[in-house]
């Protein structure tokens, strides 16, 4: 029974240790952006391209300025803002 109980425990454990944290702006690109077109891979545009597509999108998908500025941030951040070939 011990046995049973530590590998039902392990499986828990195991299962929450999985959860993806999300900032707010990968929020709103996947729900946002992803409402209407697929999801593009950060590093396939440089980062002004980014700026100018989201800026552009805004207007069609209803975003704040906030919500812009998080989606850009997102988008721009940790990456080589570089688009590859």
């Amino acid at each position: 029974m011990k046995i049973i109980f530590s590998l039902v425990f392990l499986f828990i454990a195991g299962c929450a240790a999985t959860i993806i944290y999300r900032s707010k702006g990968e929020e709103l690109y996947y729900n946002k952006c992803g409402g209407c077109h697929r999801i593009h891979s950060k590093t396939e545009f440089t980062s002004e391209k980014w700026k100018s597509e989201v800026e552009e999108m805004s207007k069609k998908a209803r975003l704040n300025e906030d919500e812009k500025r998080m989606i850009i941030e997102y988008l721009t951040n940790d990456s080589l803002h570089v688009a590859k070939p």
